[in-house]
Order: C-alpha cells, then sequence, then structure tokens
C-alpha cells in the first residue's frame, strides 16, 4: 500500500496572532507559502520528487492547474481567506476573498527550474489526466 499524499497529513495554519477580520494577513500569507515552495527542495530533482512524493499531478503551462499551483491549493486552498492559487514562472499570485489585495510571492529558483523543466516536458510523470473542478 502506498504512502499517503505528504500534504494531506500536513495540519498547515497561517499565523494568526494580532491579525483580524483578514487584516494585514498579506505579510503572514507571503511568509507560509514562501516556507512551503522553500521547503520543496534546494534543486530541480529535489522539487519533482518532493512532488511527485506529495501525490502531486497537473498540466503542463496551465498557470491555475500546474503541478505547483495543485500542491499550493492542497495545503493552502482550504484556508478561508484564499479564493485562488496562479503560478507564473516567477511569481505565486494568490487571489483573497472580498477586496483584499492578491498576495504575490516570488517563487525560488529550483522551483522556478521545475516549473520551466515542467513545461517543457522533462517530468512528464507529474502530469495529470483530469482538469481541476474548478477549471472545468
Amino acid at each position: 500500500m502506498g504512502a499517503a499524499p505528504l500534504y494531506s497529513q500536513r495540519a498547515f495554519r497561517f499565523p494568526r496572532a494580532g491579525l483580524r477580520g483578514g487584516q494585514r494577513r498579506g505579510p503572514a500569507i507571503k511568509g507560509a507559502v514562501a516556507s512551503l515552495l522553500a521547503e520543496l527542495g534546494t534543486t530541480e530533482s529535489d522539487v519533482s520528487r518532493s512532488l511527485s512524493e506529495a501525490g502531486v499531478a497537473g498540466h503542463r503551462g496551465d498557470p491555475r492547474d500546474c503541478v505547483v499551483a495543485r500542491y499550493l491549493n492542497a495545503v493552502v486552498g482550504a484556508e478561508p481567506d484564499i479564493n485562488s492559487v496562479s503560478v507564473g514562472r516567477s511569481v505565486v499570485w494568490m487571489s483573497r476573498r472580498g477586496l483584499r489585495p492578491a498576495v504575490r510571492v516570488s517563487i525560488p529558483a529550483p522551483v522556478r527550474q521545475f516549473i520551466m523543466a515542467f513545461d517543457a516536458g522533462v517530468h512528464p510523470e507529474l502530469e495529470g489526466r483530469y482538469r481541476s473542478r474548478a477549471r472545468r
């Protein structure tokens, strides 16, 4: 029997100390997501391995349905303040519910290298067969 996906084992919570009603949560969200991205690994291979072990798959060239977006959605998507996650080549954008500004997080170099390689078809084992429900 295979191991459970990494992200389902993780109890992820954004820091809430001193935060009221979503105010000033942007920096807390940004720091938490930056840490998640850094924890994926220090090389492109490490990132690929981490995402594979997490049981995540996605679609090449799709900012909202790529492997990294699906990973972040699985880990932080249940956070009530997050509406959607979109992954570019160098930045993650997380839209927030209501009129709050989106949070922008720079993607670390190993994750950027992985994204470029994945989009070029280097990691076919991480390509998913189905689109997420949000994209249908």
